[in-house]
C-alpha cells in the first residue's frame, strides 16, 4: 500500500470510525480481491504496522476483529494465516447485480411482512401510489454473514398472487414478474452512499458511521402506478455492481451518457 492510499486511510471522511476498524475492513476487502488466498499468511503485525503507518497495538486490534470474524488465525510462530476467503465476488455480483436471481451460498432472512396503506415518504417522491402494499423487510447473506438490509414494498394485489410463502426464497422482483397481473413499463435506480446508521451497524455487523450503498428502486405499470419499491443497503466492502447492456441502436457516448449542455458545445 502506498503512501498516498495510507495517508487517505487515516485521513478519511470516516474519521468517527476507529482506526482498527477502518484497518480491519481494508484487510477484509483485500482478502476479498484475493490479494491473499487460503491458507496465505498475512505479512508480520510489524509489516503491516509499517504499511499502514499505526502502531503494533493497532495492528493487533484489526487483525483480532478479523480472527473473531473467521477471516483469518492469528498465533505467536506461526503468523496470521487467511481460514477461508468467505466472500466470493462472483457471489456477490449475480446476487447485487442480478434483480431476479439469488446466487449460490446467498440466504433471505424475512425480519417484517406486514400490509401498509403508502409508501414511505422517501419513496413517494412526485409517483402514483397503490391502494396498499405489502412490506417485506429482509436481509441477504453470504455464509451466514448478513450484506444487505432491503426494505421492500410491492403491491398488495400483485402480492396475494405470490405462491405461499416464496418470499422467503425467491428475490420480489421475480415473483412480481412471473405475475399475470404485473406489466412493468418503467424501471428507475439511485444509487447513494450513506453512513451506517445504529440500526444498519446491528443488522449487517458492521462498523457505526461506515459507509453503505444505497440502493432505491422504483419500478410503474404502464399506468404510472409504482408496483414495487425498494431501498437496499450495503455493506460497501460486500458490495459488486457489475450491469452489461447490448443496445446497438444507440452510441454509448451519446447524449444518453453524456448530455449536451447547449447546441453550441
Amino acid at each position: 500500500m502506498n503512501t498516498s492510499t495510507t495517508t487517505a486511510l487515516k485521513n478519511s471522511p470516516s474519521e468517527g470510525i476507529p482506526l482498527y476498524l477502518r484497518i480491519g475492513m481494508s484487510l477484509r476487502t483485500r482478502i476479498n480481491h484475493g490479494e491473499w488466498i487460503e491458507d496465505a499468511t498475512l505479512p508480520s503485525f510489524e509489516g503491516l504496522a509499517k504499511e499502514y503507518g499505526v502502531s503494533l497495538n493497532t495492528i493487533r486490534a484489526a487483525i483480532q476483529l478479523l480472527v473473531n470474524e473467521g477471516f483469518v488465525t492469528s498465533s505467536r510462530g506461526i503468523g496470521t494465516k487467511v481460514l477461508a476467503r468467505p466472500i466470493h465476488h462472483s457471489h456477490l455480483r449475480s446476487s447485487i447485480s442480478d434483480p431476479l436471481e439469488l446466487a449460490e451460498h446467498v440466504s433471505i432472512e424475512i425480519l417484517e411482512n406486514r400490509e401498509v396503506k403508502v409508501l414511505p415518504e422517501s419513496l413517494q417522491e412526485h409517483y402514483l401510489c397503490c391502494e396498499s402494499y405489502r412490506k417485506i423487510t429482509k436481509t441477504h447473506s453470504i455464509n451466514g454473514l448478513p450484506f444487505a438490509l432491503l426494505d421492500i414494498y410491492v403491491d398488495k394485489r400483485c402480492y396475494q398472487l405470490f405462491p405461499r410463502n416464496s418470499e422467503k426464497n425467491f428475490k420480489i422482483s421475480k415473483l412480481l414478474r412471473n405475475t399475470q397481473q404485473a406489466h412493468i413499463q418503467r424501471s428507475r435506480e439511485e444509487l447513494t452512499v450513506i453512513s451506517a446508521t445504529p440500526e444498519l451497524s446491528a443488522v449487517l455487523s458492521y462498523p457505526l458511521t461506515a459507509p453503505i450503498v444505497q440502493l432505491r428502486r422504483w419500478r410503474m405499470n404502464p399506468e404510472g402506478l409504482v408496483l414495487y419499491a425498494c431501498v437496499a443497503s450495503y455493506r460497501s466492502d460486500h458490495f459488486v455492481w457489475d450491469v452489461s447492456r447490448e443496445e446497438n441502436s444507440l452510441a454509448h457516448f451519446d447524449e444518453h451518457i453524456i448530455p449536451r449542455i447547449s447546441k453550441n458545445q
